[in-house]
């Protein structure tokens, strides 16, 4: 986000901007008047003045034939009024620009935040999908992971069965059961159940492989589930510890 005060000083005029062409030639009016506030004066016979109370000082005086009119009145009024309105007239310009200042401050600040917001969404956006991916990921391994087990099962179970039908025949018939051709033919049959079995094995760890985990953590992530620090827990599993 822009920082505020950099905002301010390139939303605040320039000193040749700093007032308008009226409000400098105000400021210049007033430059070497009468100091003090102004008043009118009427004298016993009638005549209307401006003046100084403070300073003592005359600074207009109405023409006697004025002196009765409505308008002569408004006038020499005004006069002596002058300093104080403009001096108002000054204040009020600035308090209005300082409020503009303001105004186009908190409009460019609102225009930066809604900036961030849109990208912050997009941001947002963009780990949920991320999100999203590595959970399906983590699903696709753990359903994995079951099926690998499943199989390692059924192989050690096939050759637990090999081994029990055999043992039993043994038993039953006090000694090795067939031909010396059988029992070859049954224990390579054994044999290659089992090298199946290691074989499902050993695929499935080549999947749970570790790697270094690319953020520079120092880390060791599972190949197939980088969620998971390595061994995950289908490797877990292999070994007994699931």
């Amino acid at each position: 986000m822009t920082d505020e005060f950099d905002v301010a000083d390139r939303l605040s005029p320039s000193p040749k901007d700093d007032q308008s062409d009226v409000a400098s030639r105000a400021r210049a009016a007033l430059d070497g008047i009468t100091p003090g506030d102004w008043a009118t004066y009427t004298s016993d016979k009638g005549q209307i003045a401006v003046v100084s109370p403070d300073e003592k000082f005359f600074i207009a005086l109405l023409h006697p034939d004025d002196c009765d009119t409505d308008m002569g009145r408004a006038n020499i009024t005004l006069i002596a009024d002058a300093p104080t309105l403009v001096r108002d007239l000054l204040a009020e310009n600035e308090r209005l620009r300082d409020d503009l200042r303001v105004e186009r401050i908190t409009t460019h600040l609102c225009e930066s935040v809604d900036a961030d917001l849109r990208e912050a969404r997009a941001e947002v956006e963009r780990l949920t999908a991320e999100r999203d991916q590595v959970i399906a990921a983590h699903q696709r391994a753990e359903a994995r992971a079951t099926l690998h087990r499943e199989e390692r099962d059924e192989a050690r179970a096939a050759v637990d069965r090999e081994a029990d039908i055999w043992h039993h025949l043994s038993l039953a018939a006090g000694g090795p059961v067939g031909t010396h051709g059988d029992a070859v033919d049954a224990i390579a049959s054994l044999r290659r159940e089992t090298d199946q079995a290691g074989a499902a094995e050993l695929r499935v760890r080549q999947l749970h492989s570790p790697v270094d985990c690319r953020c520079g953590c120092g880390n060791t992530i599972c190949t197939e589930c980088p969620s998971e620090n390595h061994p995950c827990p289908t490797i877990r599993a292999f070994d007994g510890e699931a």
